[in-house]
């Protein structure tokens, strides 16, 4: 009995300790990340048009809507399951890789549907790049939840940061060579890509 109570400081301090550290982390990832973004943004908004811009962001709802489907709430049923098993991350990262491949085809056949919606042909090619981005974020939902659950907060901020750095490199440098709208969507499809890979 005195041994636990022994050890139960150590468990506590051990606790602030990541607590403290993901806390700082988080918050240099995020200022880190903001900066970057600013600064590349502000360079390509000088190359691109307000139309190749609208374009882009006219995809962004359907991406939203098919992120929060993928997830459907299980990196956080996998955080806080104390008894988590090899069985749970496994069901969680193959529904993530099907819904991902489900939405993905679904919204690869409804891009001249959505290209009509809006009114601009060029929308059907760049959706279904754009879309790409969905595939990547389904194979890493599982990957996500276990940094999260072990407080691994500096590997995130970390990972966060390479993507976003070549992200925006990928962007810009399509962007410098006339890319126009291209740059913006395989920028957003980079960064995931990236970031999974990280």
């Amino acid at each position: 009995m005195s041994k636990k109570l022994s050890e139960q400081p150590v468990n506590q301090v051990s606790l602030k300790e990541k607590t403290a550290k993901g806390l700082f982390w988080g918050g240099l990832s995020n200022v880190v990340q903001q900066g970057i973004g600013m600064v590349f943004g502000i360079i390509i908004a000088r190359i691109l048009t307000p139309g190749d811009y609208g374009l882009v962001a006219m995809l962004g709802i359907f991406s939203a809507f098919a992120t929060t489907i993928i997830d459907s709430g299980f990196v956080i049923a996998l955080v806080n399951k104390r008894d988590a098993s090899h069985k749970d991350y496994n069901a969680v990262f193959w529904f993530g890789v099907l819904m991902g491949t489900a939405i993905y085809l679904v919204l690869f056949l409804a891009a001249p549907l959505i290209a009509k919606f809006y009114g601009r042909t060029e929308l059907t090619a760049l959706s279904r790049i754009v879309f790409l981005g969905i595939l990547a974020s389904g194979t890493g939902t599982v990957h996500y939840a276990i940094l999260l659950k072990d407080m691994k907060a500096k590997q995130i901020g970390i990972t966060n940061i390479y993507a976003v750095l070549l992200s925006s490199a990928t962007g810009l440098t399509l962007a410098l060579c006339g890319y126009a709208y291209w740059g913006l969507a395989i920028q957003q499809v980079s960064f995931v890509v990236f970031f999974v890979v990280f």
